[in-house]
């Protein structure tokens, strides 16, 4: 094999190395993800921030609408919950605020509220988890760089597994937003998407706002949720 020969061999071993590398997100892109998602929780946030929670359910046709909203003035020291003060909540236009701050400070008391939230543990392609994934080949969309994900072959029924979209910010590597829905539907759940958007807030990189759409339920008795999370106001000690 003469030179030129060599060295187009080479290059071409180059290129197919630096395609199979551009189909995963940089380390940093996924490492920043996990800051996003972990920043406010115990043990990386000390100072203040507003949680507002905005939900929907209705039948599927529709009919049956019932609308909430609470917004909560959260305090913490390194993580952990310093105090959590109800700002005001809503049921369907109605001001309830203070018979949620009863609730809440008597957790067992009999002014019930019904329950309409989904439980499920997520474990995105970042920290610990981001072994038990694989990436597609990236690609450009309006500035950014996006790429698929799912869990490598095997590892799709662990708990918490999800399948989804990245997208994240070439110039800085932050994450812009993610969109998932679980590998493994939880028990009684029919449908489930989330997005979450990540921007930076007083230098802090964090989950700006989450969105859940979902339906459940048992056998015929099925719900339509919509509930999204919005964080602002932030500002560290």
């Amino acid at each position: 094999m003469n030179r030129r020969t060599a060295a187009s061999a080479l290059f071409s071993v180059l290129a197919v190395v630096l395609c199979a590398q551009a189909a995963s997100p940089p380390g940093q892109a996924t490492a920043r993800l996990d800051e996003a998602l972990r920043s406010l929780g115990a043990g990386s946030f000390s100072g203040s921030y507003t949680v507002t929670t905005r939900t929907t359910v209705s039948k599927l046709n529709g009919k049956g609408r019932h609308e909430s909203l609470e917004v909560h003035a959260i305090t913490q020291r390194n993580g952990l919950m310093q105090e959590d003060r109800l700002v005001r909540a809503e049921e369907n236009g109605k001001d309830v605020t203070e018979v949620r701050r009863r609730q809440q400070e008597n957790p067992g008391g009999d002014e019930g509220q019904e329950e309409h939230t989904l439980s499920f543990t997520l474990r995105p392609p970042a920290g610990d988890d981001l072994v038990h994934y694989t990436f597609g080949e990236s690609r450009k969309e309006a500035g950014l760089v996006v790429a698929s994900f799912a869990p490598v072959p095997g590892d799709r029924g662990r708990p918490g597994m999800v399948v989804g979209t990245l997208a994240w910010d070439p110039s800085t590597l932050d994450p812009v937003w993610m969109e998932v829905e679980p590998a493994t539907l939880p028990k009684r759940v029919s449908q489930m998407n989330l997005r979450f958007e990540f921007s930076r807030r007083a230098d802090v990189l964090l989950t700006r706002r989450t969105v859940t759409d979902a339906v459940g339920g048992l056998l015929w008795i099925k719900r339509r949720i919509h509930t999204e999370i919005q964080i602002s106001d932030v500002a560290p000690d």
